[in-house]
């Protein structure tokens, strides 16, 4: 039997092999608030947020990323330049670490474009990862 705090003074029992954040992610859908230790309160709104949650689903503000989150060392600015004039080739991709699929942009000639228009926004808006998977977040 496993024991998982929900609130100040509350512990629940789980014994039906359910795992707590399924249990707790079920009772939210039917608006009954389920608060673990390790949640987050979102900055504006201040509600309640799982503690992995990027964007608080109440307001929609983007949260912090939470301390000793993994960011890359690489930096957008580099990136974006290189997507911008030589995506095509898959340049950004080899800044990145991506080596593999930077020979594939190559041979595609960035997937036609597409791929390298792609990775282009999706460097601009943040999202872009590094060869070890983590994000790309600091611009200069």
């Amino acid at each position: 039997m496993t024991e998982q705090i929900i609130g100040p003074g509350h512990v629940a029992h789980s014994t039906s092999g359910i795992s707590f954040r399924a249990l707790r992610s079920r009772l939210n859908c039917l608006n009954i608030r389920v608060r673990a230790e390790s949640d987050m309160i979102c900055e504006l709104c201040q509600s309640y947020i799982l503690e992995d949650s990027r964007f608080c689903p109440k307001c929609g503000v983007m949260q912090p990323l939470p301390a000793g989150f993994a960011e890359s060392e690489r930096k957008i600015l580099p990136a974006v330049i290189l997507c911008g004039t030589f995506g095509w080739l898959g340049a950004h991709r080899y800044y990145t670490g991506k080596i593999g699929t930077g020979i594939l942009q190559t041979l595609t000639f960035g997937g036609f474009g597409i791929w390298a228009i792609v990775d282009f926004i999706r460097l601009t808006v943040g999202s872009f990862t590094d060869a070890d998977g983590r994000k790309i977040t600091e611009w200069v």
